[in-house]
């Protein structure tokens, strides 16, 4: 037995997450699109209002569509964004939030967002502190 096998199978989380991390890399350096335009706009507008404090980010089901998603629209600098995912992006975010984030339509978006929030969350078991679905 290879004694570097326990140390990896001890790693648990991280092993997987380090793995996610180099299928996004290989995937964008090679042009490969493993998951759609639209469904990677879905993911960021989703992360950028509700992604904050949940650990499904960094180790759900999700997790390798963020990773992907972000390398992908080039949001890690040093890059110029894809112009075409990041105005997808901003289309889908301003479904989500509103032109004053203060206002109670900003509530009532949060507490009941568009279908495609719930089926994203859905698709990719995603739990939030929101009220379940109506």
């Amino acid at each position: 037995m290879d004694k570097n096998m326990g140390l990896q199978f001890n790693m648990g989380k991280n092993l997987g997450l380090q793995l996610r991390m180099e299928l996004a890399d290989t995937a964008v350096e090679t042009g490969l699109k493993i998951y759609s335009d639209d469904l990677c706009s879905q993911a960021l507008a989703w992360l950028l209002v509700f992604g904050g404090g949940n650990s499904e980010v960094v180790y759900g089901k999700a997790s390798g569509l963020f990773l992907y998603a972000q390398r992908r629209a080039k949001l890690y600098g040093g890059e110029v964004p894809e112009e075409d995912l990041i105005a997808s992006i901003q289309e889908y975010y301003r479904t989500l939030v509103p032109d004053n984030p203060q206002s109670e339509q900003s509530k009532e978006l949060y507490d009941n967002p568009p279908a495609w929030v719930w089926e994203f969350e859905e698709r990719f078991e995603i739990g939030t502190s929101r009220p379940k679905r109506r």
